[in-house]
């Protein structure tokens, strides 16, 4: 029954468009987009034709169902999209389907499980540069926040999320090979087992409290990066950028600190080390974000993407990827209607 309630809606409708058309000799409206909405909603994005910079949205349920006039007046072949589209609930045949193969993206998951790894290592050695003792990770620490803030901002919260979990299973599986290296018997041309023992030994309880304290900070950084670019619809990316660096450092070091070496040094002297160790790293990062507010501009041009997560769950615990183009900004059309008038 409802198939030949569509079917007779089909025939309706193309008389009355095949009739407006005799009429004025004119189709107004053509199909430039479709996609669902937060609702679940069909929402046809149609262009008038006469103007390239008028674009309006409607529900394709409420273009059949209310607004016969507006529907009459698109070519037969968006009429029949329009209907099919309300008719199946499935995606419409102008959305294109395909996987988006980025050109970056890898290269940046390296860099980013490779600085984790290399700051849970020389995290163990305590600097005192100008008389101000710190860890040994302050000099790399910056940079890996940074490379996430770009992760995030260029190609969205559920990459980030993804890398997150990956570095942490990467920094146990390195833990699980040194512990066996050092129980493994020492050659006896080896004569630095000690040594090696007791920098590599202290490095279990320092990678477990960098890897707390790195997935609380960067999941609070990237949630504050994904949820303020909603916000400001893409805009402002500096001062979202330093804002999630400020919140997702201050979790990030204060877990940290106590974690490593609440029972290694007196709590005024620990204090001290974690104001000097945050203080350091948004020095730090606040010298190189112009360098990644460039290199997310780059990115954005380069691989044609700026995700904006509309739809996103923000959970930690999921692993899904997939967005729609809806999200993409540069390819929203209207926003390149916008640009390209």
């Amino acid at each position: 029954m409802l198939q030949k309630f569509y079917n007779k809606i089909i025939e309706i409708f193309m008389i009355e468009s095949n009739f407006s058309k005799k009429e004025s000799n004119l189709i107004k409206y053509k199909i430039i987009d479709c996609h669902k909405n937060a609702k679940g909603q069909q929402i046809v994005v149609a262009q008038i034709i006469d103007s390239a910079r008028a674009v309006f949205k409607m529900p394709a349920s409420k273009i059949v169902m209310e607004r016969k006039d507006i529907l009459a007046q698109f070519s037969i072949e968006d009429i029949t999209n329009i209907i099919g589209i309300v008719n199946s609930e499935k995606e419409p045949k102008v959305i294109y389907k395909k996987i988006k193969i980025y050109k970056y993206d890898n290269l940046l998951a390296m860099l980013f499980g490779v600085m984790l790894i290399t700051t849970n290592i020389v995290s163990i050695k305590l600097t005192s540069i100008f008389g101000i003792t710190m860890t040994g990770a302050v000099t790399c620490y910056a940079f890996m926040y940074l490379i996430g803030d770009i992760i995030t901002e260029v190609y969205g919260y559920k990459k980030a999320r993804q890398l997150i979990w990956g570095a942490v299973v990467c920094n146990l599986v390195m833990l699980f090979f040194i512990q066996i290296a050092i129980a493994l018997p020492p050659s006896d041309l080896w004569h630095n087992q000690k040594e090696f023992s007791l920098i590599l030994g202290a490095v279990p309880r320092i990678i477990l409290a960098s890897i707390i304290a790195y997935w609380c900070g960067e999941f609070i950084n990237s949630y504050v990066i994904a949820k303020s670019k909603i916000h400001h619809k893409g805009g402002k990316l500096f001062f979202r950028l330093l804002s999630a660096t400020l919140v997702g450092n201050a979790i990030d070091t204060i877990i940290f600190g106590f974690l490593a070496y609440s029972d290694i040094m007196p709590l005024q002297d620990l204090i001290f080390l974690i104001l000097r160790m945050y203080c350091k790293k948004i020095i730090q990062i606040i010298i190189l974000l112009p360098i990644a507010v460039f290199l997310i501009n780059k990115l954005k041009e380069a691989e044609k993407v700026d995700i904006i997560d509309t739809d996103t769950n923000f959970s930690p615990f999921l692993l899904d990827l997939s967005y729609t183009d809806s999200n993409n900004l540069i390819y929203k059309p209207v926003f390149l209607n916008k640009k390209t008038g």
